[in-house]
């Protein structure tokens, strides 16, 4: 057929030639090959920014700190003032900087990382990393915020409540040695309390009231009753009632960091059965350094106590997931699109201490539980 004069084969599609393709054979490379990369490799910048991203991972996983910090330094300067890239470079200066015991700059690069968080998953990553270099450098009454959100953020997770456990501990200078131990491994240096002097205490093993408190409390103790032969009598009986109420609040923040470690214990233990390999001993490792420092922490009645509350808390919301769960009995395809995770943008400010405890644990606050 012919249209406006215009003969059919103008329009006919012409076939290219074919060309025989050669055999296909994968490139094999070797361990480190991005160190010796050269010029001819680089097809594009992109690649050149993959392998120097490379380059500055594999001298931190061979603990070349100082390198690292200046390979992921150097990538920087490269970047735009957005994206996946400048956050991965951040995280990796942050830590780098724990490592090289500059604590100052790994909080600078860790709250410019956390400044870019828009979703959950990137709220994890900074506050991780935030958390980290709060902890490397003694700033705890930050750290608590931090890691109260990780734990908001993510409650099935061991980790971040031990990681909660600890904050306090340095916070109210709890001795913690066994949790120490395995969080002190990947921040070194870490700085004492931030609010109390060094020297940590161990209410089961102390007798004297003044032992059982932060070092600042204990020293106003000792001058309330150096003060009781010069002052008047109300005054120095309303200065003693003080104290008690102070101690009555470090002894709650005991139980607390008891009940992160055990909330951490429990969640080991119910998941040891799916862990493999080299996760296997860890997690034995982690479950008897916990339980031994709750033994250390808190006298035998308590800890008992202790335990059967955390139990009966976890059951109660176990109990309510099923419930809900339960209402409905039609078919609900958890697949489905409408189920994938919510990329939008979260709000990305801290939880306040008190919101948070009320929240976890106003039960402890209402038992009286003995010391």
């Amino acid at each position: 057929m012919e249209f406006a004069a215009f003969d059919d084969d103008l329009f006919a599609e012409k076939c290219p030639n074919k060309q025989e393709v050669g055999e296909y054979t994968a490139r094999v490379c070797t361990d480190g090959w991005f160190v010796q990369t050269d010029s001819t490799h680089i097809v594009s910048p992109e690649d050149q920014l993959g392998i120097q991203k490379f380059i500055a991972d594999y001298k931190f996983m061979k603990k070349e700190f100082t390198a690292a910090f200046e390979q992921y330094k150097e990538i920087l300067k490269t970047l735009p003032s957005s994206g996946t890239s400048r956050r991965e470079c951040l995280e990796g200066l942050s830590r780098a900087c724990i490592k090289i015991d500059s604590s100052a700059a790994a909080v600078s690069y860790a709250e410019e990382l956390h400044s870019s968080s828009k979703t959950s998953e990137q709220l994890t990553v900074s506050c991780s990393a935030l958390l980290d270099a709060y902890l490397a450098d003694g700033q705890h009454k930050k750290a608590l915020r931090v890691a109260q959100n990780l734990v908001s953020l993510h409650p099935d997770n061991s980790h971040v409540w031990m990681k909660l456990g600890f904050t306090y501990s340095r916070l109210y200078n709890i001795v913690l040695p066994n949790v120490e131990k395995l969080m002190c491994a990947h921040l070194p240096g870490t700085k004492g309390s931030d609010s109390v002097s060094e020297g940590g205490m161990n209410l089961r093993n102390t007798s004297d009231a003044s032992k059982s408190l932060p070092c600042d409390v204990a020293s106003k103790s000792a001058e309330i009753q150096s003060s009781q032969h010069t002052e008047s009598q109300p005054s120095a009986q309303l200065s003693f009632k003080e104290n008690s109420v102070m101690k009555k609040e470090f002894n709650i923040k005991v139980k607390i960091v008891a009940v992160c470690l055990q909330k951490a214990y429990n969640l080991l233990k119910r998941t040891e059965g799916t862990a493999v390999g080299f996760a296997i001993n860890c997690t034995e490792v982690c479950q008897k350094k916990l339980l031994a420092d709750l033994q250390e922490l808190l006298d035998k009645d308590v800890l008992c106590q202790i335990q059967s509350m955390v139990s009966q808390s976890e059951k109660a919301v176990c109990h309510s997931y099923n419930s809900s769960e339960a209402e409905s009995h039609e078919f609900v395809d958890r697949g489905s699109s409408k189920f994938k995770a919510n990329t939008e943008e979260v709000d990305t400010s801290l939880l306040s201490e008190d919101n948070f405890e009320y929240k976890w644990f106003k039960w402890l606050y209402k038992e009286s539980l003995p010391c």
